[in-house]
């Protein structure tokens, strides 16, 4: 049935798909979308043999997820309701403390506090009767982690319950009490409102928001003047690739930390969901003081300051949405919320006309172009009455997120668009009408706002863009193992997409104004950076298809299961740069940053740690070179790209087995390496010890050798162990980051502070990046097809290809470990004089020349894929200490 109008609801003004309003799926310019995929969807699983990274990082939202879901099947599972003794302990615990910080802190607790504490002491009144039993619940295996975690009240535990009770016997009833009831309506007034936890918290967490703004402001800063001084230096333009990487990295912690702050406030403060809804209890307490007189006097049921708070919230979004939009509850959400607390029909008109204010304060505070022919009549009417009039007024104390910036306009726009995408068929395109939102065409480098400046481009390119992204591109396709820690925005911008009616969140509209605040401070440069940032993506495919071509000439790598695998995990990745998208939408800073963050740690570390010891010769090149160190074969710099390897895979514990190994050690730890037991190793070892001294002579590989080189099971090589800024942004590891940031005074103020953490975490990873710039810059798949071309060089150089092809029987490669291990490795442990010429072959003299020819005429091109450079004094800053 049809709901009756209410008065003074008649409104022309069009604002969901009509000539006045935001463009919807039938006004919008919408096509087919084609060509923005290619190929198809690889397994992301590289295998314990093929570099993998071990199981995934567990979180404290999944750790309290099976900590309720185990409560929840206690309560389901036990219907005998006999009592494990745990539960009673656990409350018990729970009151104490809870009334001690009620007497301590808050000098006895206002009434929250005490009705709190009055329904948990109802709830021991009850189960305190029930029948006990030893263990009424045994967790299950994968939940064993969740009970074996560190209690952090755990130092209170001993204190308390050594304490003499008789001062909370008052707390523990031995009988059942009167279930606790809430008190009858009374109005709230304007100073408790704001004296709140829930609004003292809300601000809180928006001056964190702001400041981490600015860090990326400042972050996108930097990477503007470093392009400046990089051309007048005369650097390849390249060289800016760090500094991107930089700018995703910390634009992706800043977002991680938004998601988590936003889930921390909704579990602190039920009522606050949405952005609406802090805005609500932010900026509208007065309008909350007088809907609670309005209850007091009109409605029959209860209604607590969180269900006003939620009702002014829901009314600021109905403001933000399209009128056309399925889930705006604009017609409804009155009659909703004086249905729920049967409010009479005097009270119900009352709040409709402060549903009607709020709507038209939105439309003020939130303007948009497509409105100005509506508000800025009213907007004169409200200046010669002495109200507010100016827009963005709501967050005028913060810098970043607020006034020309804020963050507010950015929402509307996206639950704006939101609602025009749930309209549109998923093989449809969304394109606004060029002009509707600004300037069209929109021209890099004229912004000074955000507001208004970089409407036409968010809405005509970006968002449009991303959708097809998202729908059909790669995002959409696939969804990346570790996804989540390299790009958190392109997560939320996928479940955006596919909850395209839902209100935004924090996270997503925080991630796409940093995205806007990039293009405001990159400026004229942008399209610069949007070049180079997808011309140096695609080298990196470049090199990675021609390793892969020349593979094939290769016996042993194009047969190689785990070469081929990774390699398609590597190409599937070029599916961002598609042709099809709108360059400026896709590579501008933020975004550009975290593509070239998810090639570099995915693509580069992950499937490269695999790709470059796929067969073993990134072990094999590494022992030969150390061998020739700790024997003064050969000098540091002698051949720079061997050095850079190795100073890059010294501290691996899968290559090495432990520590460096000392002559006498070689052939021992080379077996080690490659998966053999320490007995079998040392017989290896000491086999080839008597080839050396002549008291045994073998020629060619043993049968006896062969088998105990099979079936072995090496451990791959982990990124984290070469790579800091890995650890740091892939597995959120910083239990050694310490603070060199901050001055004792500055840590005296700040330190335990969410923007403290944020700002040292960041500046260690950032710091992590530019010590590496070297390693990041290598393709790691080139690398492993020249170390790989180079061991079947040594076959031919040392001419054991005729012993090896000679038993048909016997893997080459199996049988080269063999020849390699003795041979070579066995004279650089225990010959005298390695290079002794009087031996049949003199090895070594010919084999460090061969290694200087081969690696000295090794292309940087092939296996650089964007230029590293010595940091500059002035493009050496990090992110400020807040």
């Amino acid at each position: 049935m049809g709901k009756p109008k209410k008065k003074g609801r008649a409104n022309k003004k069009k604002r969901g798909g009509g000539a006045g309003g935001p463009p919807n799926s039938r006004g919008a310019n919408a096509g087919e979308v084609n060509g923005v995929f290619r190929g198809d969807v690889p397994s992301f699983t590289f295998g314990e043999s093929e570099g993998g990274r071990g199981r995934p990082i567990r979180t404290l939202y999944s750790s309290y997820k099976r900590a309720t879901d185990r409560f929840l099947r206690y309560m389901l599972n036990n219907n005998e309701h006999k009592l494990p003794q745990w539960v009673l302990s656990d409350l018990k615990l729970s009151i104490r403390m809870r009334s001690r910080v009620a007497r301590s802190v808050y000098g006895g607790g206002d009434d929250g506090h005490k009705h709190f504490i009055e329904v948990l002491v109802y709830c021991w009144s009850i189960l305190q009767t029930l029948p006990k039993t030893e263990s009424a619940f045994a967790p299950s295996q994968e939940e064993e982690d969740v009970s074996q975690e560190e209690n952090k009240f755990s130092a209170f535990e001993s204190e308390l319950e050594d304490e003499d009770d008789v001062e909370d016997e008052e707390l523990f009833p031995t009988k059942p009490v009167p279930r606790p009831e809430m008190n009858t309506n009374e109005p709230v007034t304007f100073e408790d409102l704001m004296k709140s936890d829930d609004r003292n918290d809300a601000f809180l967490f928006l001056e964190v928001l702001d400041q981490m703004m600015g860090s990326i402001s400042h972050q996108c800063t930097v990477l503007a003047k470093d392009v400046l001084s990089s051309r007048r230096a005369g650097y390849p333009e390249s060289n800016m690739v760090e500094k991107l990487l930089e700018v995703g990295a910390s634009s992706s912690m800043a977002i991680q930390k938004v998601q988590q702050l936003e889930m921390e406030l909704q579990a602190q403060h039920n009522h606050l969901k949405t952005p609406f809804h802090v805005m609500s209890v932010l900026v509208l307490p007065h309008l909350t003081a007088e809907i609670s007189k309005i209850v007091e006097a009109h409605a029959s049921a209860r209604c607590p300051r969180e269900g006003i708070i939620s009702f002014l919230g829901d009314s600021i979004e109905c403001s933000c949405r399209n009128e056309s939009d399925r889930k705006n509850r604009k017609d409804t959400l009155v009659t909703d919320f004086c249905s729920q607390y049967k409010i009479d029909g005097q009270g119900q008109e009352k709040i409709d006309q402060f549903y009607l204010a709020v709507t038209t304060m939105c439309l003020l505070e939130l303007p948009i172009k497509l409105e100005k022919a509506t508000t800025d009549p009213l907007r004169s009417q409200m200046a010669a009455a002495g109200g507010q009039s100016k827009a963005h007024s709501w967050l005028s104390n913060f810098e970043w997120i607020g006034q020309d910036r804020s963050i507010l306009h950015t929402i509307r726009l996206l639950q704006l668009f939101g609602g025009v995408v749930a309209k549109t068929p998923p093989n449809r395109k969304v394109q606004a009408k060029r002009g509707s939102f600004g300037k069209s065409p929109w021209v890099a480098g004229r912004a000074t706002k955000i507001q208004f400046d970089m409407d036409e481009l968010l809405m005509s390119d970006v968002l449009p863009s991303w959708l097809v992204m998202c729908r059909q591109g790669i995002v959409g396709k696939a969804k990346l193992p570790i996804e989540a820690e390299l790009c958190p925005l392109f997560v939320s911008l996928r479940s955006f997409f596919e909850n395209p009616e839902h209100p935004v969140s924090w996270g997503l509209s925080f991630g796409l104004h940093a995205m806007l605040t990039g293009v405001l401070e990159i400026g004229a440069e942008l399209d610069s950076v949007s070049s180079v940032s997808k011309s140096s993506f695609r080298h990196f495919f470049k090199q990675v298809e021609g390793a892969n071509a020349k593979s094939k000439n290769e016996e042993g790598l194009k047969v190689c299961p785990a070469w081929k695998h990774n390699v398609g995990i590597l190409l599937f990745l070029d599916n961002y740069n598609i042709d099809a998208f709108e360059e400026r939408a896709i590579w501008n800073p933020i975004s550009a940053g975290t593509i070239l963050n998810i090639g570099t740690y995915f693509g580069n570390l992950d499937a490269g740690c695999a790709l470059i010891d796929c067969r073993s010769q990134l072990r094999i090149v590494l022992f030969m070179y150390h061998g020739h160190l700790i024997r003064g074969l050969i000098r540091r710099g002698q051949i720079p790209l061997l050095d850079e390897i190795y100073d890059t895979f010294k501290d691996c514990k899968a290559i090495w087995t432990g520590s460096l190994p000392k002559r006498g050690e070689l052939v021992y730890k080379f077996w080690l390496s490659q998966g053999m037991d320490p007995q079998e190793a040392k017989a290896m070892s000491e086999k080839a010890r008597c080839t050396v001294k002549g008291t045994t002579r073998t020629i060619g590989v043993g049968d006896g050798d062969a088998t105990l080189t099979r079936g072995r099971r090496m451990v791959p090589i982990d990124p984290a162990e070469i790579s800091t800024s890995y650890r740091r942004i892939c597995c959120r590891d910083f239990a050694d980051v310490v603070d060199k940031y901050h001055t004792s005074e500055q840590k005296m103020r700040t330190k335990g502070t969410d923007i403290y953490e944020y700002a040292v975490r960041t500046n260690d990873t950032l710091d992590a990046i530019e010590s590496e710039q070297v390693l990041l810059s290598f393709n790691l798949t080139s690398v492993g097809y020249i170390l790989e071309q180079y061991v079947c060089s040594i076959t031919r150089v040392m001419q054991w290809e005729p012993l090896l092809k000679g038993q048909p029987d016997l893997d080459m490669r199996q049988g080269f470990f063999c020849l390699f291990a003795r041979e070579l490795l066995g004279r650089l442990d225990f010959s005298v004089d390695p290079q002794d010429r009087s031996v049949d072959f003199p090895a070594y003299p010919v084999m460090i020349g061969f290694a200087e020819e081969f690696f000295g005429r090794v292309p940087v091109s092939s296996i650089q894929w964007w230029q590293a450079s010595s940091p500059t004094q002035e493009s050496q800053v990090i992110i400020q200490n807040l």
